[in-house]
Order: C-alpha cells, then sequence, then structure tokens
C-alpha cells in the first residue's frame, strides 16, 4: 500500500470516527491488527478504496427507493455469512431512531 493510500485511509477513518462522535483507533502500524472506530455498540473497519462493488447495488436499491424507507443489500458470499449494506447517512438515521 502506498503511503498516499495509507493516508487516504487514516483521514477516512477520521472522518467515520467524526460522525459517530468518537475517536478512532490509533495503530502503531498499519500491519497491526485492531478495528479502526469503537462506539459502545459497534465495532468499525473503515474502508476507502477506489472503487467498490457495492456501489452500483445500492443504485439498484435506490432507483426503486420509498419515501420514508431506507434501502439496503443484503449480500451473502458463497459459504459466508450475510452483510447489509447501506448509505452512512441512513445508517445514521438508523442508529438515531433506534436510540429513541
Amino acid at each position: 500500500m502506498s503511503r498516499s493510500q495509507v493516508e487516504s485511509g487514516k483521514r477516512w477513518e477520521r472522518e467515520v470516527a467524526r460522525l459517530l462522535n468518537v475517536s478512532r483507533v490509533i495503530r502503531n502500524s498499519y500491519g497491526e491488527t485492531a478495528p479502526d472506530v469503537v462506539t459502545d455498540n459497534l465495532v468499525i473497519e473503515a474502508k476507502y478504496r477506489k472503487t467498490l462493488a457495492v456501489e452500483s447495488w445500492l443504485q439498484q436499491v435506490e432507483a426503486h427507493k420509498v419515501p420514508g424507507k431506507y434501502c439496503v443489500v443484503l449480500a451473502r458470499q458463497h459459504g459466508g455469512q450475510a452483510i447489509a449494506i447501506t448509505r452512512a447517512t441512513d445508517f445514521l438515521e438508523i442508529l438515531a431512531e433506534a436510540a429513541k
């Protein structure tokens, strides 16, 4: 991973932590294994890449968006467990609603 890629990743981790009003987990090196951001009830791995395959999936479900409902992609890799994918803005709104 190039230095600029590492710095871009760190910036994204800081942004995710700022959105959730917490501090990111500081590591001594990127070879060290640790989550990027931890809250009271979430462990987050923040990924910042040039392209994400899930973007087209989100666009597909968003083409059918209904007012008042959140768009979520449920995906599962062969042999793996299901994962939920949504926009960060929707995720933050879902968290806020759950906290009520």
